[in-house]
């Protein structure tokens, strides 16, 4: 039996394909797996770039880039004029006398201003509206507290009107009403309910023991400190004379009626009347 040689250069070649065919069906394999990744990878975006779109397309009653999820249905809204803008409803504060609608932020500044001017009565804002007013009772949580305490102390003092007035000393000033006098006259000495100290209703200083209350008005106002209220009280029962001149007093410890005060006016000392140096004679007294 003869046998055939095999070229050893045909062994190689039949190798050289067979590996090339491997290495080109695994290259077709690779595009098409790479085909099927772009075209999912290219749907992915499409969507991805729809849904956004879908959510930053403008609408009549949001901005441009607010979300659609939280932009609220066009009938929970409402307009405020003064800031001229939609805002939602659950910050809308409604006037009840007239039925004007604000947003909180700019009817709380609205109020605060007003506060702030010592109005006590405050209109609504709205120009054209002649007959709103508000109310005190609805502003709870829409103003600080501090300020809604303010205005309801001048609420207070304006319903009590000629009712009101204040302790005389500084460091109380503690707000009181005054009570019906019952038909008894007028009220002059009362007590602090807070200091429990007297004063005077009536002149509205502490109370100045032994001099009328005609008397005390009838003092300057350097003379009204308590201090000075003794002094005349004293004078009073000492029966010292005043000179009319420099307002010193004058005690005369004998003699005639004549009295030379320190500042060279002549004054009798029974009226205080000017008196002649010369004469020592008081046309007043006839002495």
């Amino acid at each position: 039996m003869a046998l055939e040689r095999v070229s050893p250069v045909g062994d190689a070649l039949a190798e050289e394909l067979q590996l090339q065919e491997v290495i080109l069906f695994s290259a077709f394999q690779e595009m098409v797996i790479q085909d099927t990744s772009v075209d999912s990878l290219l749907d992915d975006l499409f969507m991805q770039d729809h849904m956004t779109k879908a959510s930053e397309r403008p609408s009549t009653s949001a901005d441009a880039g607010q979300s659609s999820s939280s932009i609220p249905p066009p009938g929970d809204e409402f307009y405020c004029p003064i800031c001229m803008e939609s805002m939602p409803r659950s910050h809308k504060f409604g006037v009840s006398s007239c039925g004007h609608a604000f947003c909180l932020t700019c009817i709380g500044q609205y109020i605060a201003t007003k506060i702030g001017e010592n109005v006590v009565h405050v209109k609504c804002p709205e120009p054209s509206c002649g007959d709103g007013t508000i109310e005190l009772a609805g502003c709870c949580g829409v103003i600080p507290s501090e300020l809604f305490s303010r205005w309801d102390v001048a609420l207070c003092e304006l319903t009590l009107g000629e009712q009101r007035l204040y302790c005389p000393f500084r460091d109380c000033s503690a707000g009181l009403v005054v009570e019906d006098g019952n038909g008894n006259g007028a009220i002059v000495e009362a007590e602090c309910p807070h200091c429990h100290r007297l004063f005077c209703a009536q002149c509205m200083v502490p109370w100045h023991d032994g001099i009328g209350c005609e008397e005390f008005q009838g003092l300057g106002e350097d003379e009204r400190g308590r201090e000075d209220v003794m002094v005349r009280r004293l004078a009073g029962e000492q029966r010292w004379q005043r000179c009319p001149q420099c307002r010193m007093y004058v005690e005369k410890s004998e003699g005639c009626m004549f009295i030379k005060c320190r500042c060279g006016y002549c004054v009798c000392y029974s009226c205080a009347s000017p008196m002649s140096k010369e004469l020592h004679y008081c046309k007043i007294c006839k002495r």
